[in-house]
């Protein structure tokens, strides 16, 4: 009755331990494409399930692939729950289904949305929200092995990587944790073997990025000053310590409860950058708190 179903489709028999769950499965098209959850780490590094979605083409209906390379791609910013992959066919299910040469497409959800939409969602918060994407990339190499008799453990299937916005500040960082993080193994590097990256208008430079909003002041997309704040104060405890969002925005976004609607995840980028313009307008003057505009203040 609920968009996650708990079909177990890992048989007992599995040589790895338990790293992800099938949660749908839609072979109308003659492919296949499943939302799926995986096991991944939180921002204190406990255990977390996440969530996504994948498609993948096959000469037969449910049976081995026959793509010839991964194409991983990291969405734009979303802001209401029911947007994000794994709970509507996201964009790239078009370019899937249009496609001559289909290759195996992957889509992570991002922590705060699908399956973890209660958990503070750490926005472009680039080491992080890497970690966790190639965590997917490496769950999907086991699931298109056990499923679909693809072995990407040979290199054979080369990643590309694709992102737009807040997905291409994203793809660059999961670029960046393949070629460089300790955290992953040869094996794991060889069986990625990212070859390709496009990307397009992204906030590659959190820092760099809040600092031209403040120069430019007005924003075409209001949304984007506190999802920057509040996903900087969710993703770096360590330096933000227990100091909550609300102490960076003014007593006009406050008190019209934007920072609460954002965590909801309910509310489209739209329906929330009208609720900013009505509440303070679009200028970083008037959403910011004078604490956070001052340089030399203790915030």
């Amino acid at each position: 009755a609920s968009a996650y179903n708990d079909w177990e489709f890992v048989p007992t028999s599995h040589p790895k331990d338990y790293r992800y769950r099938l949660m749908t499965m839609d072979r109308s098209s003659g492919n296949t494409k499943y939302t799926i959850a995986y096991l991944s780490h939180d921002i204190a590094g406990e255990p977390v399930w996440l969530s996504g979605w994948i498609a993948v083409p096959t000469a037969s209906e449910g049976g081995p692939s026959n793509a010839d390379h991964v194409l991983f791609s990291t969405h734009y910013t979303m802001c209401k729950n029911s947007e994000v992959p794994s709970q509507s066919d996201p964009y790239d299910a078009y370019a899937f289904n249009l496609s001559t040469n289909k290759p195996v497409m992957i889509e992570p959800d991002y922590l705060g949305y699908g399956i973890s939409k209660d958990r503070e969602h750490p926005y472009c918060a680039p080491d992080i929200m890497a970690e966790e994407s190639v965590d997917m990339l490496l769950v999907c190499h086991d699931m298109l092995r056990d499923m679909h008799s693809m072995d990407c453990s040979t290199g054979e299937f080369p990643t590309y990587g694709i992102g737009y916005s807040q997905g291409g500040a994203i793809i660059l960082a999961c670029q960046r944790y393949v070629e460089n993080s300790p955290k992953l193994t040869e094996e794991e590097r060889q069986a990625i073997k990212w070859t390709r990256t496009c990307t397009g208008a992204g906030p590659y430079n959190s820092l760099a990025t809040i600092s031209q909003y403040l120069f430019q002041d007005k924003l075409s997309m209001p949304v984007a000053a506190p999802l920057l704040v509040m996903g900087m104060v969710a993703a770096y405890p360590d330096i933000f310590g227990d100091i909550p969002a609300e102490r960076y925005v003014s007593d006009a976004f406050n008190e019209a409860g934007i920072v609460d609607k954002v965590r909801s995840t309910d509310y489209d980028i739209d329906e929330l950058n009208d609720a900013i313009k009505k509440a303070c307008g679009n200028t970083m003057q008037s959403m910011l708190s004078a604490e956070a505009k001052d340089f030399n203040s203790d915030l």
